[in-house]
This record gives structure tokens, sequence and C-alpha cells, in this order.
């Protein structure tokens, strides 16, 4: 019997793929680690879009620029929670990644309605959007501390 030597790259290839493809279960500190690396990843980009939205409500900031920023900061963002998202937390930590899950979806929701209403030019809206950013600042940077402190 003549095994097809051609087949056995393909399916070494095909099984490394596959193992880059399953979920991370990193131990309680690399957890930890990862999640405040995410939160600081999720800070950046609030804190950016909050910079951008008080540029442009002193009209120091020209909204093309802004459009551009803001859409960096939720690329940004979305990185940063495709990377979080895709752990699995170990049993013990599953309130911290359900917390900051929920902390990275706020972020994501508003830095989104702020690239809207900066796309739309609705400087109605600035100042309801800074006030949210503001408070999911302060928010995240409470978690980050609290990680940071065990």
């Amino acid at each position: 019997m003549r095994r097809d030597l051609t087949r056995s790259p393909l399916i070494v290839v095909a099984a490394l793929l596959l193992a880059g493809c399953v979920p991370q279960s990193p131990d309680q500190d690399t957890f930890r680690d990862r999640s405040e690396l995410a939160i600081e990843q999720t800070v950046s980009a609030v804190e950016s879009t909050l910079l951008v939205l008080r540029l442009l409500m002193r009209e120091d900031m020209l909204t093309n620029y802004a459009e551009i920023a803001v859409h960096d900061a939720q690329d940004s963002l979305s990185a940063a929670s495709g990377g979080y998202d895709a752990l699995n937390p170990p049993r013990q930590l599953d309130q911290l990644y359900s917390s900051t899950s929920t902390l990275m979806s706020d972020a994501s929701s508003a830095v989104t309605d702020t690239r809207i209403a900066v796309s739309r030019d609705s400087a109605g809206d600035f100042a309801k959007l800074e006030k949210q950013l503001s408070k999911l600042a302060k928010d995240l940077h409470r978690k980050l501390e609290e990680v940071r402190a065990r």
C-alpha cells in the first residue's frame, strides 16, 4: 500500500491553520495582563475621540480631519475588542471579562455614534456625546486601576 506523500504537507498546514483559530485560554495572570492591555487601548480610543470632539466644539479642527481621526480611533477600538472577545477567561475571572467587555462595547457604541455625528456635522449632538465619552473615560480609568491593583 503506497501513501500519497503530496497530501502530508497539506494536512500539516491545515492542522497548523486550524490550531491558530482555536480561542486562547490564558491563565489568570496572563488574562489580567490582556485585560489591562485591552482597557488601555480602549481608553486611548475614547480619549482620542473625546479630544477630537472638544476641538470640533471649539472650531479648532477641520471636519474632514476629525472624521479620519475618529474613524482611526474606531478601528483601533474594534481591533482591541476583537482580540479581547477571542479570549476564554478563566472561570474565576468571568466577572472581569464581563465588566470589561461591557465597557468596551459601550465605548465602541459611543465612538461609532461620534463618528456618525461628525460625518453628518451634527454639532447639536456633540455636547451629549462629550458627556458620554467623558463618563466612559472615567469608568475605564477606574476599571484599569482595579485591574492593576490585583
